[in-house]
């Protein structure tokens, strides 16, 4: 399974947004898509603006993948993720808990 260390923007936004850029997004209302198991935001009137992967939902994937026994999951673009490696560690600890 893949995941993307980055968003997919439309509007104001660009279509690629580094994880980095999303923590960091302060105007935009954060929310919860349960069916996709992602987070999402919204702008002011409620559009959608961006939808990306965060540290809970890889760890669904990664529980996920174990439980379909799967062999594994691939990310790219690390560069994307924060100084922190929020992104990094939760795939490391999505299969090492």
């Amino acid at each position: 399974m893949g995941l993307p260390f980055y968003g997919h923007g439309v509007d104001s936004l660009p279509d690629f947004v580094n994880y980095r850029d999303i923590i960091n997004l302060t105007k935009y209302t954060k929310k919860w898509d349960d069916e996709a198991k992602i987070p999402y935001m919204t702008n002011e009137e409620g559009k959608l603006i961006l939808c990306y992967e965060d540290s809970t939902s890889i760890a669904i994937k990664c529980d996920y993948i174990i439980d379909k026994g799967l062999r594994g999951v691939m990310y790219w673009e690390y560069y994307c993720d924060d100084d922190n490696l929020t992104l990094i560690q939760a795939v490391y600890y999505g299969f090492y808990k």
